[in-house]
């Protein structure tokens, strides 16, 4: 196993570089074994994953995790392939440039180079987290997360795309003009319960995680608060952690 400050970006090894896996699996996590099977050959039983309660599903029927690797997004899509064979949707990069995915020119591919075109620096793009929790009180009402996500993204004041879905949750990039620690100031005081005067439209946002990969603070602004990236064990027996990539 790589040895790092898993919250930080000063790497043991030189010229590793840091990328972000998506991955969704066909059922929820819970519930399917090849998936989470899948998960600790790529990354080991004790991985650096989001979750911002300290549970490795923070996505209902899917994670997200970092590694370091010295690689580009395209190699390490291709010596995973069995692996990323068995989920439903997965795409690797590296928040600036670099990116593979389970589609050619997938949405995450698409959000990544749309959002750069907003912003020419090489910095990496702000990573927006969104997981929901669809409300049990208003049955009759058909909960829209992409709905919900656009009201969200409005309150930030800067170009965003949508990258990725999960069933309970979204990720969308901002422009890296605007960074993790600004997105999460815009949110205070302006609780995404409330997308429309006088209207409760997405009051289902359960957490929402800011990360843009910077060195000063770990690019990392959670706002519902605490830390957002954990080493979480997937399994509760012990299982040999994957080298480095």
């Amino acid at each position: 196993m790589y040895e790092h400050d898993p919250w930080g970006q000063t790497p043991k090894f030189l010229h590793h570089k840091q990328y972000y896996v998506y991955l969704r699996s066909r059922l929820d996590l819970e519930n399917d074994d090849a998936a989470t099977d899948a998960a600790v050959e790529l990354f080991g039983n004790q991985p650096d994953i989001l979750s911002p309660g300290g549970d490795y599903n923070t996505f209902a029927n899917g994670l997200v995790a970092r590694v370091l690797s010295n690689g580009v997004a395209e190699v390490l899509a291709a010596k995973w392939r069995a692996q990323l064979a068995v989920f439903d949707a997965w795409a690797i990069h590296d928040a600036v440039a670099d990116v593979a995915e389970s589609i050619v020119s997938g949405p995450c591919t698409q959000a990544l180079m749309a959002t750069r075109l907003s912003f020419s620096q090489s910095l990496p793009v702000t990573q927006a987290f969104i997981v929901y929790h669809p409300s049990n009180h208003e049955p009759h009402r058909r909960f829209d997360p992409d709905r919900a996500s656009d009201a969200v993204r409005s309150q930030w004041q800067a170009p965003s795309q949508s990258a990725f879905h999960f069933r309970n949750g979204r990720i969308l990039f901002a422009a890296a003009d605007a960074p993790a620690s600004i997105l999460a100031r815009r949110m205070e005081g302006k609780h995404p319960r409330v997308a429309k005067p006088g209207r409760p439209l997405h009051k289902e946002v359960h957490e929402i995680a800011f990360h843009d990969g910077r060195a000063d603070d770990n690019g990392l602004a959670y706002y519902a608060g605490g830390t957002a990236w954990q080493l979480t064990k997937i399994y509760d027996d012990e299982s040999e952690d994957s080298d480095y990539c």
